[in-house]
C-alpha cells in the first residue's frame, strides 16, 4: 500500500537498504532509516508516498480517506491537485488516520482548498465507515480524535461494503457571543444570526418572523453571500442559512469554509440543531435536512450533541505517482 523513496539529507552514497526495514505497512509518511550510507556515513531518510485512498461520501459531501502509521503534513498544492474535481480524484476533503489502539484513531482533515480543517460531521462518519470497510477496526464504537477533539461513533445500521448508519457523538457547542446578535437581509428577507462553536466556527442565520417556502430557500444566493460573510472573519467560518418547518423538521443550506458550497454540513446541521433546542424553537430529535439529504441531530444528557446520518462507500482508489501525497 505504499512506496518508499530514498534520500540522503548530506553526501552521496549507494543507500543499501530495503522497504523491508520499515515494518510500518499501512500507508505512505515521513520516517528516519535506521543507518547511514555506506561511503559517506550520511544520514539517510525513507519517504513514503500516499497512494490509496477510500473514497465515502455523507449526503453529497464527499471525502477520500487514506490511513497512516504516521501523522504528516501534505503540501496544499498536492491536496488542491488531488481533490479537484476535473484535474484530480475529486472531493469536499481529505481525511488521514492513523490508528492509535484496537478501536481508537488519530484524524487530520483538509478543505479542498488545501487548509486544514477542526473537525467535520461528515467527514467524521465517512472515516468510520472507512475504518470498518478496511478492517482497520471491528465493527463497533469507536473513538476518533480529531483537532477539536476527542469523538465517539457507533454503527447503527448497514454493511461497510456499501451504505451504513453511523452516529457521531460531537461535543457541546457554544455560543460566540450573544445569540442573534448579527443582523441582516438576504432575498428580500431580515435573517437573525448566531455564532457558534462545534469546535470549529459557524455562524447560523434563522428568518426573523414568518415562514420562508423551499424554494425561496433554494434560491438563496449563497455562492455569493458566503465568501461576502466569511471575509469578516480573519480565520473564516462557515455559514447556515435555516428555515424551521417544525419543532422537529429544520431546511439547512451551507457555505462551508475551505469547500464553498456544498450538499451537506454535518457540523453545521449540529450548531443549527442546537441553536433551535437551545432557544425553545426545537424539541427532541431535529431533522435536519440538507440540499443532499437528511441528518438528525439531538442533544444528549450532559449536553453533548449526537448526529446520525448514512454514509456510503463509492470506491477504493489507487492514484498515479504523481497524484501521491507526502510530507
Amino acid at each position: 500500500m505504499w512506496d518508499i523513496l530514498y534520500a540522503q539529507v548530506e553526501g552521496v552514497g549507494n543507500p543499501g537498504l530495503t522497504p523491508g526495514e520499515f515494518p510500518d505497512n499501512l500507508c505512505p509518511l515521513p520516517r528516519v532509516a535506521k543507518g547511514t550510507a555506506p561511503h559517506t556515513g550520511a544520514m539517510l531518510v525513507a519517504m513514503t508516498m500516499v497512494k490509496e485512498f477510500y473514497k465515502l461520501e455523507g449526503l453529497g459531501n464527499d471525502f477520500l480517506v487514506a490511513f497512516c502509521a504516521e501523522l504528516f503534513e501534505p503540501g496544499p498544492d498536492s491536496i488542491r491537485r488531488l481533490l479537484d474535481r476535473r484535474l484530480g480524484i475529486g472531493a469536499d476533503g481529505l481525511i488521514l488516520a492513523v490508528p492509535t489502539g484496537a478501536s481508537s484513531l488519530r484524524m487530520a482533515l483538509y478543505n479542498s482548498d488545501g487548509t486544514r480543517a477542526e473537525m467535520s460531521g461528515n467527514g467524521i462518519r465517512c472515516l468510520g465507515h472507512a475504518v470498518y470497510a478496511a478492517k482497520v477496526a471491528p465493527l463497533g464504537p469507536l473513538e476518533i480524535t480529531t483537532d477539536a477533539g476527542l469523538r465517539l461513533l457507533s454503527a447503527k445500521d448497514g454493511e461497510p461494503s456499501g451504505g451504513m448508519l453511523i452516529e457521531a457523538e460531537m461535543g457541546k457547542v457554544a455560543y460566540v457571543g450573544t445569540p442573534f446578535a448579527r443582523k441582516a437581509s438576504f432575498g428580500g428577507r431580515h435573517w437573525r444570526g448566531t455564532e457558534l462553536e462545534v469546535g470549529n466556527p459557524h455562524l447560523v442565520f434563522l428568518p426573523e418572523e414568518g415562514s420562508l417556502s423551499a424554494s425561496g430557500l433554494a434560491e438563496l444566493p449563497i455562492e455569493v453571500l458566503g465568501p461576502e460573510l466569511e471575509a469578516g472573519y480573519p480565520a473564516g467560518t462557515n455559514v447556515e442559512w435555516v428555515e424551521l418547518d417544525s419543532p422537529a423538521l429544520a431546511r439547512l443550506r451551507v457555505w462551508e469554509r475551505g469547500a464553498g458550497v456544498t450538499l451537506a454540513c454535518g457540523t453545521g446541521s449540529t450548531a443549527s440543531a442546537f441553536l433551535l433546542l437551545d432557544q425553545g424553537l426545537a424539541q427532541g430529535e431535529v431533522e435536519v435536512r440538507n440540499p443532499g439529504g437528511t441528518l438528525w441531530a439531538r442533544r444528549g444528557d450532559a449536553g453533548e450533541m449526537h448526529l446520525r446520518g448514512p454514509s456510503t462507500l463509492i470506491a477504493t482508489l489507487t492514484v498515479a505517482d504523481s497524484f501521491g501525497l507526502a510530507g
